[in-house]
């Protein structure tokens, strides 16, 4: 399955063979990658068969030992192709999905998957805490029943509630505030 957009689509054999890797940690990784996104074909059984190469490289140089990947890179075979003009295609097509890849980021339309969970455990904290602060309205509660029954537990549990959500809203536009506009991982590569 592919996002719309044509893409040199190579199998874990290949880039194994490629770049000095076992298949299993090549496997291990796209699955991961699939999961953000990363377009892949599946075989009949629901399996990744094939994998956006441009994507996996990309990721790779990111967040690979550069200097392990060189190493691998000067001395692993390098994938045969039926021709020189299949390998001048191939390279134009992982240049072009590098690029889309690098806007996309720059753009702001990719999240760092640390960025995330760490913004994902805040938000989590966060709305845990509000939470946990109603057994404090007990007695709101409880007072309410005794005054007007139902209907002021109603209006009481009512009130509550758009405290909660006032209280969460506040935290939230403060975290947001707080954030970071600019990723410096992109930004010193542009200077």
């Amino acid at each position: 399955m592919s996002n719309g957009s044509a893409h040199v689509m190579v199998s874990a054999g290949e880039i194994a063979g490629r770049d000095g890797v076992t298949k299993a940690a090549v496997t291990k990784l796209v699955r991961r990658l699939a999961d953000q996104g990363m377009p892949v074909e599946r075989d009949g059984r629901g399996r990744i068969s094939k994998f956006a190469q441009a994507w996996y490289d990309d990721h790779r140089s990111q967040h690979g030992d550069s200097i392990k990947s060189n190493r691998k890179a000067e001395t692993s075979p390098v994938i045969q192709k039926d021709s020189l003009d299949e390998a001048r295609r191939i390279e134009a097509w992982l240049k072009v999905d590098r690029e889309k890849l690098k806007k996309q980021q720059m753009a702001g339309s990719l999240l760092r998957r640390d960025r995330l969970e760490t913004a994902l455990e805040e938000l989590g904290a966060l709305v845990l805490t509000t939470i946990q602060k109603l057994p404090n309205r007990a007695d709101e509660l409880v007072t309410a029943v005794s005054k007007e029954g139902v209907h002021g537990l109603r209006l009481a549990l009512r009130k509550v509630a758009f405290d909660m959500g006032t209280d969460i809203s506040d935290k939230l536009e403060r975290l947001a505030d707080e954030a970071s506009v600019t990723d410096p991982l992109v930004d010193t590569e542009n200077e």
